[in-house]
């Protein structure tokens, strides 16, 4: 058996090694066969996405399209990045964090294995770029060092023409930045450079006046992820701790995801049910509920964190929409075990397409351990999916105060739940596309949407300084509360 099991990892790794080897990035596609592609793409999406045209006008829309197209067209030829820079495109005014272009597969095995990378991540603090970690052995670019200029162009140039390929809800430029701490390196290879044996970088130190310009090497993927590995500090997806002086608990969740529930250990619901049992023995005034950096998870967890919050039956999801009730042929699809039977019992209504099964849906029940007091939220631009619908209902409902940056999510809700994979014909590369549009219960008189009570951004000096300015001032409006 293990040696069955040795055979079949052994013929995976020659496999990957001889797709790797064999991928030619700098391979050239005429204009004419790329067009298709991109008209396949355009047609999936048309065709499958529920939330294509929630945030942007159909003929807006169609003209971009046009546009694009026509950038294509114009084109005597491209190699896949290049093309992939354009179809991007297509994806940016759709306004969904959930759809995505990508490497064809064999793109993405070369991309792994032998693309020379940019090896850092940013962050953004007062308008400006600097280093959040460092994966280089050039100690120049340590935390917290000003970016100026990359091989050349300034940062607020490269930051304009990144933009465009991070998928966000809405637009959201909160979730933009937030992005850049985690994946600035990755948009940069897609959208700019893809690889290169080293990079010039403009930069000023903290202690210095003057900028300095370093070579920095580029990195392999996995020489990156070693690096930032070490870097990172494990930490659990849920938490708890108790501010005696101010009478106030702290629930952190970092994650709604399951897997990540799972392999810490956790029953999420057990842990929730405890948590707020106990809060209600120890009369707590406060509760501050950290949501930074929760990119989102179960629909389900989002709601059951609501039950303790809201004093009354309350609606999560008011609708999930679809745009057929039979699967495409086209698509290659997970189904969670949230939608079980997909697509069975979708059903037409209301002059669209509805999945009526999921139990997010409907009226949900208040428990009886439910939070009595002072309810604070913090969050950021990392912050989508579930996250915002949580902070969507909050909104809604009027369950807390929102301190922090914008959610990187829409009030409205989010595409997400099924998901579809389409192969492009030509480059092989892989569109998602969400495939179940989850509509909020929103306050139509409400303007602000998932912008906080109270804008709170950490400055550069709060960075540097290790400081978490955004639950300093929490712990101030409590005690000012007192």
């Amino acid at each position: 058996m293990k040696l069955k099991a040795l055979l079949s990892y052994l013929i995976f790794l020659v496999t990957i090694t001889g797709l790797s080897q064999s991928f030619n990035p700098d391979k050239k596609f005429a204009a004419r066969q790329l067009v298709q592609d991109f008209d396949y793409m355009s047609t999936a999406l048309e065709k499958a996405h529920p939330g294509l045209y929630w945030h942007v006008d159909t003929n807006k829309f169609d003209d971009w399209k046009e546009t694009i197209r026509e950038t294509i067209l114009r084109s005597d030829s491209l190699t896949e990045t290049e093309f992939l820079r354009k179809a991007v495109l297509l994806t940016f005014p759709i306004g969904c964090s959930h759809t995505s272009i990508d490497f064809s597969e064999a793109h993405e095995n070369w991309w792994q294995q032998n693309a020379l990378l940019l090896p850092f991540n940013l962050f953004e603090a007062d308008g400006k770029y600097y280093v959040y970690q460092n994966y280089s052995d050039n100690a120049i670019l340590d935390f917290g060092t000003e970016i100026l200029e990359i091989d050349g162009v300034p940062i607020s140039k490269i930051f304009e023409q990144i933009s465009l390929a991070i998928p966000t809800d809405g637009g959201n430029l909160s979730r933009i930045k937030n992005v850049l701490k985690t994946g600035f390196y990755y948009y940069y290879s897609f959208a700019i450079k893809e690889s290169a044996a080293q990079y010039e970088v403009t930069c000023l130190q903290k202690s210095k006046e003057e900028a300095d310009i370093t070579i920095v090497k580029g990195i392999t993927k996995t020489q990156l992820d070693t690096k930032r590995n070490a870097l990172n500090k494990k930490l659990p997806p849920i938490e708890c701790s108790v501010n005696k002086e101010l009478n106030t608990v702290v629930l952190t969740i970092r994650s709604f995801r399951k897997d990540l529930m799972d392999n810490a250990g956790i029953d999420y619901n057990r842990f929730l049910d405890s948590f707020f049992v106990l809060s209600r023995v120890h009369e707590y005034k406060n509760l501050v509920i950290d949501l930074r950096n929760n990119a989102g998870g179960l629909s389900e967890y989002g709601a059951n964190l609501l039950s303790y919050l809201s004093p009354k039956l309350f609606v999560y999801c008011k609708n999930q929409w679809l745009t057929s009730d039979t699967l495409f042929d086209f698509i290659n699809y997970n189904i969670p075990e949230t939608f079980q039977g997909f697509p069975k019992g979708v059903v037409k209504e209301d002059g669209g397409y509805k999945w009526k099964n999921h139990s997010v849906l409907g009226v949900q029940e208040s428990s009886s351990n439910y939070f009595k007091g002072n309810v604070f939220f913090i969050t950021n631009g990392k912050c989508a999916s579930t996250s915002t619908e949580v902070l969507s209902a909050v909104r809604t409902y009027k369950l807390g105060t929102i301190v922090g940056e914008e959610a990187g999510g829409s009030y409205k809700g989010n595409t997400s739940g099924v998901t579809g994979t389409v192969i492009l014909p030509i480059t092989k590369a892989i569109v998602t596309i969400p495939m179940v549009r989850y509509e909020m219960p929103i306050d139509k008189q409400n303007t602000k949407g998932l912008r906080p009570d109270f804008v709170i951004k950490p400055a550069i000096d709060d960075w540097l300084n290790n400081r978490d300015a955004e639950m300093d001032f929490v712990l101030e409006l409590i005690r000012n509360k007192k």
